[in-house]
């Protein structure tokens, strides 16, 4: 039965749909701006798509190196914090749109642009269905970065240790893997750091939503870790080849 908070249910509250802890997380936003640059260099870069931009960490820091910036992101909370985070830094050149890009299961069909990032805001069936199709997107040398977290895989997971452990096992075969996108290259790859993860963002980015009862706001009776964790992140630069991507 839903749980209910003054006769409404509790699952359709914004509270559920965010976790107002990670504004605080500031150690971590400058972790994740230190790999941006050491991966992608300080630009300057024309324009930049942000898949999955969640409240604006990583388009703040395109903005400061980029022509303008084109966020996207599937929450109507993430989009609000994002216009108020920008303003609040006095980034001008930086625009949020709720929903995805055509092809990736959305309708915006912005024109190529020289970087699209997507930092830990796909779940692992959008990495595997939509991530390949990012590079209509691109242009010719374009850049595309992925960072995802290592908890894509195939194991039957009751706490965050086997849930971690799965990223590793894939299908038996080795580790899992994204697909490369067709027309670009793999440039690099390497480790991101960890963050923070509540479980139910875990539960949703994993497609095992029976770990956690999204009516009562509590995990399931098989989870037996923590609902809150750090996870390790592991990121994938690519390189549109010369005369690919684009619509």
């Amino acid at each position: 039965m839903d749980e209910l908070v003054g006769g409404l249910r509790r699952a359709d509250s914004v509270t559920v749909d965010y976790d107002p802890g990670r504004l605080l997380q500031g150690d971590e936003w400058a972790r994740r701006a230190a790999l941006l640059t050491t991966v992608l260099g300080n630009g300057p870069f024309g324009d930049v798509i942000d898949l999955g931009s969640g409240i604006g960490q990583v388009s703040a820091w395109a903005a400061a190196r980029a022509g303008q910036v084109i966020a996207f992101d599937l929450s109507h909370t993430h989009c609000l914090l994002y216009t108020f985070f920008m303003w609040h830094r006095k980034v001008g050149n930086a625009h949020v749109f709720h929903g995805s890009l055509a092809g990736l299961g959305g309708e915006h069909a912005p024109h190529p642009v020289d970087l699209l990032i997507s930092f830990n805001a796909l779940s692992r069936a959008a990495v595997l269905d939509q991530w390949p199709h990012v590079g209509r997107y691109l242009r010719p040398r374009g850049q595309a970065l992925l960072a995802y977290p290592l908890l894509y895989g195939d194991a039957d997971p009751t706490s965050e240790e086997s849930l971690a452990l799965g990223a590793g096992l894939g299908d038996g075969s080795g580790e899992w893997q994204p697909p490369t996108p067709p027309g670009l290259d793999l440039v690099v790859t390497g480790r991101a750091g960890k963050t923070q993860i509540s479980l139910p963002c875990a539960a949703i980015m994993t497609g095992r939503k029976e770990l956690f009862d999204f009516a009562t706001g509590r995990p399931s009776p098989c989870w037996k870790g923590l609902p809150y964790f750090p996870i390790e992140l592991e990121y994938r630069l690519y390189r549109a080849a010369e005369g690919s991507g684009g619509n």
